[in-house]
């Protein structure tokens, strides 16, 4: 996921590498994703299941696309730390107003720190694919000079043993050489026409062998129309462990935690005003709360509302 994100936000003051503050007022610890896992322990496998069964996963796909995977890792120690302290901090009274189990936040920390592997990943990936397509772009470059030379020292060969009533049907079969697989099949065109004219008379076949374009020569351009097709073939990029669908999908399953950590606090926000909310930055865009609906209805975060995005489509 590229582009780094168009969103204008005042960027988090840095602590140490990795590690931000949380919002001022609700805590003076810092935190980094590592620490964070190692205060919080491992998720609940059944309440991961359960939470995650009721999410299309084509709708995580959507909501990943929106938004650059670096923005999500950089936002995740902030939020979660101020969330932690606004809850160890909410009064008796104020905690039943928060409808939030604890096993959202080791949950939450899991999925963020799984996105960060499968983006450094993915990352290195596209470095290596880069280095491996030129690699096999310079070997593919490489045997299309090497058949060209030998397509046209034969083709020269065979205009002087045959004469030249034979060049518009050289022509034809020889035909183009703009990918390794029309010169591999020029090659191919080239060794049949060599094989007919050698068995359409003796005299054919002896001028062609004067000129070392018989047969040995036609056998000599089909080896080399097969390396050529074989060359061409691995110029495809071979499959990624991790695409680009797998890690939209990750960002998704981070924000969709991210929307219920949110929506449980602005509940109890509505209820008690003094209740603060955790803190985003780069991701805020996303879950800017709608104005309300008919009725009186609260609005819900903006992660589902408008289309904005800072990927590339």
């Amino acid at each position: 996921m590229g582009k780094p994100s168009n969103q204008k936000t005042k960027p988090a003051p840095k602590t140490n590498k990795g590690a931000v503050a949380p919002k001022q007022g609700t805590s003076d610890k810092t935190y980094d994703l590592d620490s964070l896992a190692k205060l919080l322990g491992e998720p609940d496998k059944a309440f991961a299941t359960r939470t995650f069964s009721t999410v299309d996963e084509a709708a995580l796909v959507e909501q990943g696309t929106r938004i650059d995977s670096q923005n999500v890792l950089d936002d995740m120690p902030r939020f979660t730390g101020s969330a932690l302290a606004i809850s160890a901090a909410l009064a008796p009274s104020q905690q039943p107003l928060l409808r939030l189990p604890a096993q959202i936040y080791p949950l939450l920390i899991h999925e963020a720190r799984a996105l960060r592997e499968k983006k450094a990943l993915h990352d290195s990936q596209g470095t290596g694919r880069a280095a491996d397509k030129a690699s096999r772009e310079t070997a593919e470059r490489a045997a299309m000079v090497a058949g060209i030379a030998q397509r046209d020292s034969v083709y020269d060969g065979v205009r002087n043993a045959l004469g030249n009533g034979v060049v518009q049907e050289l022509d034809a079969v020889v035909g183009r050489a703009d990918t390794a697989q029309t010169l591999a099949k020029g090659h191919d065109g080239l060794a049949a026409f060599i094989d007919r004219k050698s068995k359409a008379s003796p005299d054919n076949a002896a001028a062609l062998k004067d000129y070392k374009v018989g047969p040995a020569a036609a056998e000599q351009l089909r080896k080399s129309a097969a390396n050529l097709r074989k060359v061409g073939k691995v110029t495809a990029a071979p499959g990624r462990r991790v695409t680009q669908r797998a890690l939209d999908l990750q960002d998704g399953r981070v924000l969709v935690l991210v929307e219920k950590i949110l929506r449980a606090f602005r509940a109890a926000r509505r209820a008690d005003p003094t209740i603060l909310e955790p803190e985003l930055n780069k991701l805020a865009w996303m879950f800017e709360t709608r104005s309300k609906a008919k009725g009186g209805a609260s609005a819900e975060p903006g992660v589902a509302g408008d289309r904005a995005t800072d990927k590339p489509a």
